[in-house]
């Protein structure tokens, strides 16, 4: 009999239990023992695969306390960037894609429907709430706002954003991110993102701006029409 290896818990040590076979069982430093058991975890997993992230537990899961935030105003969020809600609140209800779940005689299917209906006649145009984290964005108020939107395939949403700045550290991730928050505060642009460090700064020279040079707002036009034709052309040629 072979226990599985689960990477969450590589860091402990493993042991086999004869008299609990089907559960891996694991040693923390402290010599505290848990058990893992399959059925669970799997359960466990596709709830959090099938179920928005929640903000509040990634920061928990970082040990990031001490965040600073930053008021950003009104922004027009990308879609694809809408990826979990603030607080675990309505998440239930929503799949990670933000498609309702909750069955068409509740009372959220109902307000549902009728924000559907609402946009069909006259679109909607009140802004969400929502955190922004590693240049990803978290939906504090209007939720069934994104959903709906989400479903008629809106590229962008406007909301009120509020930035968690993390703690600088040696992580590459969050080298890139800091390079992304010079880069934003002149640009004003968050729907590019770049995995080596300097290309934020490169961007900003090849579209011939000095270091310090902030973005028009015919600059940010001109720049999201090459990249939207760019990214139609890539798409279409796979």
């Amino acid at each position: 009999l072979v226990m599985k290896d689960y990477e969450e818990w590589k860091k402990y040590n493993k042991e086999l239990d004869d008299s609990n076979p089907f559960s891996s069982k694991y040693i923390t430093n402290d010599g505290d023992i848990f058990y893992i058991e399959p059925v669970f975890y799997t359960m466990l997993s596709s709830f959090k695969e099938h179920h928005p992230n929640k903000i509040d537990d990634i920061l928990k899961e970082k040990n990031i306390v001490a965040v600073r935030e930053v008021p950003l105003g009104l922004v027009q969020i990308p879609s694809e960037l809408i990826v979990g809600t603030k607080t675990a609140g309505r998440s239930s209800a929503f799949s990670k894609g933000f498609k309702p779940l909750l069955k068409e005689n509740t009372e959220f299917a109902y307000k549902w429907m009728a924000l559907y209906k609402a946009h069909l006649n006259e679109g909607i145009r009140e802004p969400i709430k929502a955190y922004e984290f590693m240049n990803k964005f978290y939906v504090e108020e209007g939720n069934k706002r994104v959903s709906v939107l989400k479903f008629f395939d809106a590229v962008s949403i406007p909301g009120n954003v509020t930035r968690i700045v993390p703690p600088r550290t040696e992580e590459k991730e969050n080298k890139i991110y800091y390079e992304f928050m010079d880069f934003y505060a002149l640009s004003r642009i968050n729907y590019i993102w770049f995995t080596q460090l300097g290309s934020f700064a490169k961007l900003q020279r090849l579209v011939g701006k000095r270091p310090d040079e902030a973005w028009s707002d015919d600059d940010r036009l001109d720049f999201a029409s090459a990249y939207n034709r760019f990214r139609a052309e890539y798409k279409a040629n796979g």
